[in-house]
């Protein structure tokens, strides 16, 4: 939903928009590196060592999958944005497995 709204696809028009809330590309980064940090430890915090790198990367994914995929569209459905989430879980969950079977596995 960031990058969407950092890419200008929002429901209200820009008039009534009041407040920036991303301003520039760097914040965007930054908000998708805390929240995948921060998502990645909740996920499964007794497995923190796979899990927060899997969200990072998981979070950072689908930022990057999203801004690419809105760059050429003029409207976006929400139901595309299935797409970038589908492809940057499927990349989480195969950094968190590889993370867990390489610190946790031979435990």
């Amino acid at each position: 939903m960031l990058a969407l709204t950092f890419s200008g696809f929002t429901t209200t028009p820009q008039s009534e928009v009041k407040v920036v809330l991303i301003p520039d590309e760097e914040t965007l980064w930054y908000i998708s590196i805390v929240c995948g940090l921060l998502g990645g430890g909740l996920m499964n915090y007794r497995k923190f060592l796979a899990a927060v790198p899997a969200g990072l990367l998981a979070s950072l994914a689908i930022t990057d999958i999203t801004l690419a995929y809105v760059s050429f569209r003029q409207t976006v459905y929400m139901l595309e944005m299935l797409i970038p989430l589908t492809v940057g879980s499927i990349i989480g969950v195969w950094v968190y497995k590889f993370f867990y079977w390489i610190i946790y596995k031979n435990r």
